[in-house]
């Protein structure tokens, strides 16, 4: 567990111990990998719970730290899920927070998708994951990854 920063920030991460097998666990800012066994299969699952801050400064520190952990664990599937306060499209973004959607910000966050070799899981549902309690602006920010295999 990753306490929460006032109201925001925290993660919680449950397994089942009949299923996953933890090995390693690593917390950072922002973050918690968890390195286990997925038992049924008898495979390697590298899992990083993600809450990105929303500065552009620490977001950058946060993908980083990601990418070096993910470069330095050799073999198994990866998992990277969690709340990226980054939407990968300007149709991801609605209302007054439209202006935030800048085109680099866009193109940095999907080449760090690209970087990491994962793929989206498609999204079902409400188009959106965040909304502004008087509904003025909605916002894609939640997203789970995985390899391509």
């Amino acid at each position: 567990m990753q306490p929460a920063n006032n109201t925001a920030g925290g993660i919680l991460c449950l397994w089942s111990e009949k299923t996953f097998r933890l090995q390693r666990k690593v917390i950072g800012n922002g973050f918690i990998l968890l390195v286990g066994e997925w038992i049924k299969e008898a495979l390697q699952i590298n899992i990083v719970a993600i809450y990105s801050p929303c500065d552009i400064h620490n977001k950058r520190i946060l993908c980083d730290t990601v990418k070096q952990l993910k470069d330095s664990l050799s073999g198994g599937l990866w998992c990277i899920l969690g709340d990226f306060n980054n939407i990968s499209d300007t149709a991801e973004r609605f209302g007054t927070c439209q202006r935030l959607s800048g085109e680099s910000s866009i193109e940095e966050f999907n080449d760090w998708i690209d970087d990491l070799e994962v793929i989206e899981v498609p999204w079902l549902g409400r188009k959106f994951t965040w909304y502004r309690p008087n509904g003025a602006s909605r916002s894609r920010l939640d997203r789970f990854l995985i390899s391509h295999e």
